[in-house]
């Protein structure tokens, strides 16, 4: 991600725009035994049809239900875990 950021950092300096974009890196640590690690809740990147879904399922992905369209047609999203910090460093 920092990469990408240094590359619109990079473009901008070619428009002209001085501006500086950095990224920076945290990290925290968890709880092995959180609970979302057995049953991810958050929702990631795009959707998809439930056949689409069972498909990314067999390559390992968590998928689930996230809302039915106003034609009733199911929309699944990939799952990750969203776990609490135990400690976190600044």
């Amino acid at each position: 991600m920092s990469f990408m950021l240094a590359q619109l950092n990079n473009e901008l300096n070619i428009r002209g725009i001085d501006n500086i974009v950095a990224g920076i890196v945290t990290q925290v640590v968890v709880n092995k035994d959180d609970p979302d690690f057995k049953n991810p809740s958050k929702y990631i990147g795009p959707s998809y049809s439930r056949e689409e879904s069972f498909q990314r399922m067999k390559d390992g992905w968590a998928m689930k239900l996230y809302k039915k369209d106003d034609k009733g047609e199911e929309i699944w999203r990939r799952v990750v875990p969203s776990r609490s910090p135990l400690i976190s460093w600044r």
